[in-house]
């Protein structure tokens, strides 16, 4: 089936939202990004941030972060959910932001972005045109993955669910440590 068709089977908005990230090249920053995320105007309240992000349902590592936009949707700061969840309802969401959060540029590439994941313990990363406007989010796995070499991520699904039984049995023995410990405590009581 060819692409064009493929995209005459989609949804208005979804296929416009394809077509755009299909513009850019497959390695970059607006190849890899996502069109879905949480962006208000600093005026916003943290109720009304709140709100969006229930109205919008993101993913749970797209809605870890609300980006704060003027007008012409440049990106301005950034709010954690955290922050959000902490702070009273009225609170407006520029007085929480941090300022300038870091970003990449459209064209950047799916190497650089992984490197600024990295480098910063991002969990999303914004996307923004040459005039700073955001365009879209990356997420960390999505950074990361595409940067990962072929054989990593053939064998990555057996790698998460043996590091995933590992964490449950350490998880497992510290519990029972605890226990142990508890139950020696009350004895010598």
């Amino acid at each position: 089936m060819s692409r064009s068709a493929i995209l005459r089977l989609m949804a208005k908005e979804e296929r416009e939202d394809v077509k755009e990230l299909l513009a850019h090249p497959e390695m970059s920053a607006g190849g890899i990004m996502t069109t879905e995320h949480v962006a208000l105007k600093p005026s916003a309240t943290v109720a009304q941030a709140l709100a969006s992000i229930r109205r919008l349902e993101p993913d749970a590592d797209v809605a870890y972060a609300v980006f704060v936009v003027d007008a012409k949707r440049h990106l301005l700061g950034e709010v954690t959910l955290r922050d959000l969840v902490l702070a009273s309802p009225s609170t407006k969401v520029a007085d929480l932001m941090e300022d300038e959060p870091v970003a990449v540029e459209l064209l950047a590439h799916a190497e650089e972005v992984a490197r600024v994941v990295t480098r910063y313990g991002l969990i999303t990363v914004p996307v923004v045109d040459e005039k700073r406007r955001l365009m879209g989010v990356i997420t960390a796995s999505d950074a990361l993955w595409d940067v990962l070499p072929e054989e990593w991520r053939r064998e990555a699904p057996r790698r998460l669910r043996e590091g995933s039984i590992a964490a449950a049995e350490a998880k497992r023995r510290a519990k029972s440590a605890a226990r142990s410990k508890t139950t020696s405590s009350k004895s010598a009581e």
